[in-house]
């Protein structure tokens, strides 16, 4: 889990240059395997962290999962790329209605597993495998 309390540990490189105009453009995390995916295969998801994303793609080989890094990019503008794919959407417990509210709209389906789990709020798919592959249940 990210240290947010009594501060955010992440800090951005770029903040620290100031002699030129920077506008940092994010993607999609994964959006480059897009293009090679092949959807006879596997399900296209869409989670919210990279940890989230790099963990559930060792569980499920032929299923590609992309991250928004950040509710931020949780924006039409960011997910554009996303057009005319079959994609659903895994939020983290807690944030299925304000991921359906976005998404739906853009004809991404969101998925209700973390929030008909036992999880705690805030966590993802990625603790629910973890906890599963380790038989360790007591979060849950």
């Amino acid at each position: 889990k990210r240290v947010k309390h009594p501060y955010s540990h992440i800090y951005w490189s770029h903040n620290l240059i100031t002699d030129f105009d920077f506008v940092l453009e994010q993607c999609l995390f994964g959006e480059h395997l897009l293009e090679s995916f092949d959807s006879s295969k596997g399900i296209i998801y869409l989670v919210e962290s990279e940890k989230t994303c790099l963990i559930a793609s060792l569980h499920f080989k032929d299923d590609l999962f992309i991250a928004t890094g950040g509710l931020s990019n949780l924006s039409p503008k960011k997910l554009e790329v996303l057009k005319g794919y079959d994609v659903e959407a895994i939020p983290d417990k807690g944030g299925y209605d304000y991921w359906k509210e976005k998404l739906e709209p853009l004809g991404i389906t969101v998925n209700t597993i973390m929030e008909s789990s036992d999880a705690p709020e805030g966590n993802d798919i990625a603790d629910l495998l973890i906890n599963i592959k380790t038989n360790k249940n007591d979060n849950f």
